[in-house]
């Protein structure tokens, strides 16, 4: 009997134009122990999936279903107190998108991992305690026992996303739903994530969906992949077979989007459009205004489900003979010879910023030297990567060149000033940032519109110009206009990191610092955003520090790398020789954790 099967699930959400039906006719089954990997673009209903599975449904969303059982349990019939007692949280547990929204401001970190295990009655304070400081353990939260105490806002993102993962494993689920667990990761840590998850699979026999627009990481954890898109299930079948041999057109431009830490920088391929919000039920092909190979029946009817060789099936027209090739992007510019001549941009001088922390209200005073002698310099039309584990010093260190902090020891140049001098307007002009993450860093009391034309505002730019502004900044980073006037709250992860990023570049500064600016994003605006950032970089001379634990990232953005350790600096080179060819052995411990989307990936994908 499988662990849990979902048949013909369908969630429908009130809105003021009407019904958006943002999932359809969604089946599946998981066998214990198995995974099955959820991919797909940003509204495309894969968290909506989720919430529907945990009710936890905005209020007013409607929910049908043939079917859903959990093992001999029919949840459909269950009452919301007998599903909250017997099955949320102890039978599926569930990893949010945003740790530091989903973890409690005012309560420590112990409170939080141990109060369900506490008020259900499967554990002893003692027990329940003894429970977490072990999971922080292996989720590699350094100092457990202290961290216990600690509150959210005292641990950098990765560090909350890890007590995320740690707080769904307390009552030991039978399903684990983990919605981009690895998002706010570093690459050595994403890899620990993963093989705790599946030791425990293996383990427990836990059943996980992992829903995840990184691709290279659903390769290599999952059984199954489910490819969704406009909240219709539009491909399905084992990893290998769905991802080195995809089946329909969607799944294949999804593929082509993935950068590579290997082989020439070139231009990434992107999907023209966005997700359109179905207001109907589907009566044609959902991907059809999007679709490089539409014919007219595509328009007419919605396509049937086409299986092939072990229960791979896709829903398309296209015949299996229909193939479509992956496009070489052109090559992206190399540094030019007389980069060394360039302007500085940036100039950190031995900067070390040292926190004072005590471990108890009366206990002594420790010292952290969260960046420790680190100098930088970047040139103008330079790109120079920050990279290394979570507490390295990486957003210190940024937070430091904006001037949102001071340094303990050091100083900072922007464009040949000291910023100690400079007007915060001045310095706002010449150098914006992009955070990572985007809902702490968003005024939810604000329109989409009102954020990304603050920067304008301040400067005194007329109503009438900030709006037109905005809407050009929304139609370069993919946001649809009717977002103009939504807020924060009604917007998902990506769409939200991308208003972040229009407002950053709504002034045209000369200086961006992007801390893990595509982290949030799924691969087809991930590209997009990663393609601009050439784009802007190539046309204006943008000189950008990035901070990224993606690798394919680096190798796809960065001319220069710099890599951190516990504050230091313990490498540094041009991109192709630190991805490749590494001096130190940390550096190489990076590059061996990052995942790999299979080197065996064909150069053509079927797009039927």
């Amino acid at each position: 009997m499988p662990l849990i099967e979902v048949e013909n699930l369908s969630v429908r959400l009130a809105v003021p134009s009407g019904w958006l039906h943002a999932v359809h006719e969604m089946s599946f089954q998981l066998d214990r122990g198995e995974a099955l990997g959820i991919v797909g673009e940003s509204g495309s209903g894969k968290s909506m999936t989720a919430l529907a599975l945990m009710r936890l449904l905005p209020r007013g969303a409607q929910v049908s279903a043939d079917g859903l059982r959990m093992g001999d349990d029919d949840l459909l019939t269950m009452s919301d107190r007998q599903f909250a007692q017997t099955v949320q949280g102890s039978r599926i547990g569930m990893i949010f998108q945003e740790p530091m929204t989903s973890l409690n401001p005012v309560y420590s970190i112990g409170r939080q991992l141990t109060e369900a295990a506490v008020r259900l009655g499967r554990m002893n304070p003692t027990t329940a305690r003894r429970r977490a400081v072990e999971l922080l353990d292996r989720v590699g939260i350094p100092d457990p026992a202290a961290r216990m105490r600690q509150y959210p806002h005292q641990m950098s993102g990765g560090q909350r996303q890890r007590v995320m993962i740690a707080m769904a494993l307390m009552l030991d689920p039978e399903l684990l739903i983990a919605d981009e667990p690895t998002t706010a990761l570093d690459v050595t840590v994403q890899a620990q994530i993963m093989e705790l998850l599946a030791d425990l699979r293996r383990e427990t026999g836990m059943a996980m969906i992992l829903i995840s627009h990184d691709l290279a990481v659903v390769s290599q954890t999952t059984d199954r992949v489910a490819v969704m898109y406009g909240g219709e299930l539009l491909e399905n079948g084992s990893s290998s077979s769905v991802l080195a041999h995809s089946r329909h057109p969607y799944t294949g431009a999804l593929l082509r989007a993935i950068p590579t830490i290997d082989g020439p920088r070139r231009r990434l391929a992107t999907i023209p459009g966005i997700v359109a919000a179905q207001m109907a039920p589907p009566k044609a092909c959902v991907f059809a205004e999007r679709c490089a190979f539409v014919q007219p029946r595509c328009t007419t009817a919605r396509p049937p489900r086409q299986i092939g060789e072990e229960g791979h099936w896709a829903r398309c027209i296209l015949p299996d003979a229909a193939v479509a090739r992956i496009d070489q992007g052109s090559l992206l510019p190399e540094p030019a010879e007389n980069a060394a001549e360039a302007d500085l941009m940036i100039e950190a001088q031995n900067i070390t910023k040292i926190y004072q922390m005590k471990s108890s209200l009366f206990g002594p005073k420790k010292e952290i030297r969260a960046v420790d002698d680190v100098s930088l310099s970047v040139r103008r039309g330079e790109t120079v990567a920050l990279v290394g584990e979570s507490g390295s010093g990486k957003s210190t260190l940024a937070r430091v060149i904006l001037g949102l902090i001071d340094a303990t020891q050091g100083r900072v140049r922007l464009q040949g000033q000291d910023i100690a001098g400079m007007r915060d307007t001045d310095r706002a002009r010449l150098v914006q940032p992009i955070f990572q993450d985007p809902y702490s860093s968003l005024n939810p009391r604000r329109t989409v519109a009102e954020i990304i034309a603050r920067p304008l505002q301040l400067r005194g730019v007329e109503a009438d110009e900030r709006m037109r502004r905005a809407r050009e900044m929304m139609d370069i980073v993919r946001l649809p206009t009717r977002l103009l006037y939504s807020y924060p709250l009604h917007l998902s992860g990506g769409q939200r990191q991308r208003v972040a990023i229009a407002r950053a570049m709504v002034n045209r500064p000369e200086v961006l610092i992007c801390d893990e600016p595509t982290s949030a994003l799924d691969v087809s605006v991930q590209a997009q955003i990663l393609n601009l950032l050439a784009d802007l970089q190539a046309d204006f001379g943008l000189t950008t520090l990035i901070i990224t634990h993606d690798m394919a990232v680096v190798h796809q953005l960065a001319h220069r790398v710099v890599v951190l350790l516990q504050g230091r600096v313990v490498e540094e080179g041009p991109a192709s020789r630190v991805l490749h060819a590494p001096s130190e052995e940390y550096t190489r411990l990076l590059l061996e954790a990052a995942p790999r989307f299979g080197a065996d990936l064909p150069v053509t994908a079927s797009a039927s």
